[in-house]
């Protein structure tokens, strides 16, 4: 076992139940600021990505557009502006050349990173004499991740006030809107 994967057995629970922990001033904090949240992200999608998507199909200029997808880049770890990509597009999906995409941060779900950040190294210090810079830096991007299920949860609420918004409606008419969620380039999962 080397030196990470030491790190990780040890801290994994910890992060675990500092998550859960967490998960709870969050879901407090977005039922207290919902509507704000909601009216964010669908004037978001609407400006950014189905006004300008509207106007090029009316023009034969893009197919029909089919789904939305949510994706959460790994460069966003390293960055460290925890954003994800939303991306309207065909039946292509990322082959789509013509897809449209906007950047949106769950800023509530970040809100307090930095306090993440710094328990992950205290704990980790208290346990190990010698900590690289590089050993924390790869946990605190593996366990940053987890908040990505996290992130489902609030999309899957996002996505439906989204469907249910009446420009969204007026846009879509009869088609069907599917909205997806996963990795950037990778896997998508049907969520509404």
């Amino acid at each position: 076992m080397n030196d990470i994967e030491k790190l990780r057995e040890y801290a994994t629970p910890l992060w675990e139940k500092r998550l859960e922990e967490k998960q709870n001033q969050v879901e407090a904090f977005f039922q207290k600021h919902q509507e704000e949240i909601i009216r964010d992200f669908c004037n978001s999608i609407i400006e950014n990505l189905l006004s300008d998507t509207a106007y090029k199909q009316e023009e034969g200029e893009q197919e029909e557009v089919l789904f939305l997808g949510i994706s959460y880049l790994h460069s966003s770890l390293v960055t460290g502006t925890y954003e994800y990509e939303i991306n309207l597009f065909n039946q292509l999906l990322f082959a789509d050349e013509k897809r449209k995409s906007m950047y949106w941060h769950l800023y509530f779900l970040y809100q307090n990173i930095e306090e993440d950040e710094a328990f992950l190294q205290k704990e980790l210090r208290k346990r190990f004499v010698r900590v690289e810079s590089h050993e924390v830096e790869v946990l605190r991007r593996l366990f940053i991740s987890y908040y990505w299920r996290v992130g489902l949860k609030y999309f899957k609420v996002l996505g439906d006030a989204l469907i249910k918004d009446l420009e969204v409606k007026k846009w879509a008419g009869e088609r069907q809107f599917v909205i997806l969620y996963g990795e950037h380039m990778g896997e998508l999962e049907e969520i509404l």
